[in-house]
């Protein structure tokens, strides 16, 4: 998801050409701006914000979706040989020595 704020946005011309900054004579700092409206026409951003709220509003959407992400993460970690040596590692107060095996152990 991507959100723009009322204000507008600025974006570097590298993003769009793939020149490299500096590479180029003139590019150096090259940046043109947009409005937020122009930005979700184009489809640049699904959605516009008030400048003030844009922390809250991605907040609600991304933060959710990390912890699902976590989750997962973890349940599928989870009996894996590196987990256990892990778990080891951390009861005995060293360093964890992973193997990255997979998939789980049996």
């Amino acid at each position: 998801m991507r959100y723009a704020v009322d204000s507008g946005l600025e974006f570097n011309d590298e993003a769009t050409t793939g020149v490299i900054p500096g590479l180029v004579p003139g590019t150096h700092g090259a940046a043109h701006a947009i409005g937020a409206a122009r930005a979700a026409e184009i489809g640049l951003v699904h959605r516009i914000v008030p400048d003030e709220t844009l922390r809250d509003e991605a907040l609600e959407v991304s933060y959710p979706t990390a912890i699902d992400r976590e989750a997962e993460r973890m349940l599928r970690t989870q009996g894996t040989d590196d987990h256990k040596e892990a778990v080891r590692a951390f009861v005995d107060k060293r360093k964890p020595v992973f193997k990255g095996r997979w998939p789980p152990a049996r």
